[in-house]
């Protein structure tokens, strides 16, 4: 189900499945871009049992919030996702993040213990390869004059757009999908998400050295298992890897889908 809400940071749209009785909440939170939320999950989410509950938000700036701007700030997003957590009365998620968003999913266990169960991590982004990071939004931030320009010309279609969104929905939710990314391509406020990455690695830093009560569980790609195991997710829980590409949720589903619900168990 589709709501909306008016926050004091502008209105945030999310896509919503209430939880049945005790069982829990899944809080989706996409990697870096412009996107719906729920387009990006939408494999994954509908393969969960009916009484599991999910959110899949699309924090201002970006997918159908776009309508309003905001400076994303790392805690001007957790207020996004806090709001939405009061609205709707919830008060406890496992949360499922993909790369930067791994950073955000520290930051909400760390900041609101209580409503942080567990954490999946797809892949998440950490300190020591900030130079990587840095070098993959510079190119965002050094031509988005250009980008707006194309996109206010109409020169960004939706059907450029298809390429960029979960092959694994149907073709008409990925044709949805790609308008919505087409309408919000070039966001003012994904932009200074962008410019906000440095600020980010710093917290980053505190983050991978905090203890936490919640269980973590970091999936990644048979390609970078090594790497990971010299990252600060061993300290702060278990890695488990398998074939695919850095977008798991879209190249090896199953195997998210799989793990997700043994967390659930």
């Amino acid at each position: 189900m589709q709501k909306s809400i008016k926050t004091e940071l502008g209105m945030i749209t999310y896509e919503s499945h209430p939880a049945s009785g005790k069982a829990s909440t899944i809080l989706c939170l996409p990697g870096f871009g412009w996107d719906s939320c729920y387009g990006i999950f939408k494999n994954i989410l509908d393969q969960l049992p009916r009484e599991i509950g999910f959110l899949a938000i699309d924090t201002i700036g970006t997918g159908l919030s776009i309508q309003d701007q905001m400076t994303r700030t790392a805690d001007h997003i957790l207020a996004n996702l806090v709001s939405v957590l009061q609205a709707e009365k919830i008060d406890h998620v496992i949360v499922l993040a993909h790369s930067l968003s791994g950073a955000y999913a520290l930051l909400l266990a760390n900041s609101y213990p209580e409503l942080v169960k567990a954490l999946v991590l797809l892949e998440p982004t950490y300190a020591e390869i900030g130079k990587k990071l840095f070098d993959e939004v510079q190119p965002l931030i050094d031509q988005y004059p250009n980008l707006k320009r194309q996109q206010v010309q109409g020169k960004l279609t939706t059907t450029m757009m298809m390429a960029d969104v979960n092959p694994n929905n149907s073709l008409a939710v990925r044709q949805w999908n790609a308008s919505v990314l087409q309408k919000a391509y070039a966001s003012q406020s994904v932009l200074t998400e962008a410019q906000q990455v440095s600020t980010l690695i710093e917290r980053m830093k505190t983050l991978e050295q905090a203890t936490y009560s919640q269980l973590i569980l970091t999936l990644v790609t048979d390609k970078r298992y090594s790497e990971y195991l010299t990252s600060p997710f061993v300290r702060l829980g278990n890695i488990t890897a398998a074939p695919g590409n850095h977008y798991l949720q879209w190249s090896n589903p199953d195997f998210v889908l799989e793990q997700l619900l043994s967390v659930l168990s």
